[in-house]
């Protein structure tokens, strides 16, 4: 199973001990069009980082932290099946945010300052 890190989750917070790093990410199992990342599934694993780490030891730790993030098998079975049978797909949050100018107008300046503000 490959999974897709996004790239501005990856975090890194100090420790006591100033060579090992708390790491945190998101990923998602889904197929992804980088575009559209609110459409897909995250999870977020944490791992233990120690700078002395080589590449694969990383690695294996990174992937380790991805499989304890993810639902055991028969949970995610049942849960296929279940999203198979009830219910559509439901884009819940609009990633298109248009924004409404508004018009300013000054009514009153004195020492209690009113400003009055109305949708154009």
């Amino acid at each position: 199973m490959t999974a897709t890190i996004d790239k501005g989750s990856i975090t890194a917070v100090k420790t006591d001990d100033v060579l090992v790093f708390k790491i945190g990410f998101d990923f998602t199992d889904d197929t992804l069009d980088p575009s559209q990342g609110w459409l897909v599934s995250w999870k977020h694993a944490e791992f233990t980082y120690n700078t002395n780490m080589t590449g694969a030891e990383f690695s294996t730790a990174a992937t380790k932290a991805m499989t304890a993030a993810r639902k055991p098998a028969a949970e995610t079975t049942l849960e296929n099946t279940l999203k198979a049978a009830y219910g559509v797909t439901v884009v819940r949050n609009n990633p298109v945010v248009t924004e409404i100018p508004q018009k300013v107008q000054i009514m009153a300046v004195d020492s209690a300052v009113v400003f009055k503000t109305q949708v154009v």
